[in-house]
């Protein structure tokens, strides 16, 4: 590979979490669409992106509510 390879390879996983602008977006979009490699590694990272997401948070002023406990023994 060369070195823009590598340079934006190293950018799939702040890509995956947002983190980039459009300019650097559309730089990793477009190498990730050609390169079979880059485009594997982005599927992997955006699937590891989507479980980092947090939960979402209960309404302000709600009291969230634990699961409740099976009291039957099996």
């Amino acid at each position: 590979m060369n070195v823009l390879h590598d340079a934006l390879r190293e950018s799939l996983g702040a890509l995956a979490l947002g983190l980039l602008d459009d300019e650097e977006k559309r730089a990793v979009l477009h190498h990730a669409d050609a390169c079979p490699e880059c485009s594997a590694e982005l599927d992997d990272f955006l699937e590891l992106a989507a479980l980092l997401r947090p939960a979402p948070m209960p309404a302000a002023g709600s009291t969230p509510s634990r699961p409740e406990m099976s009291t039957t023994s099996e």
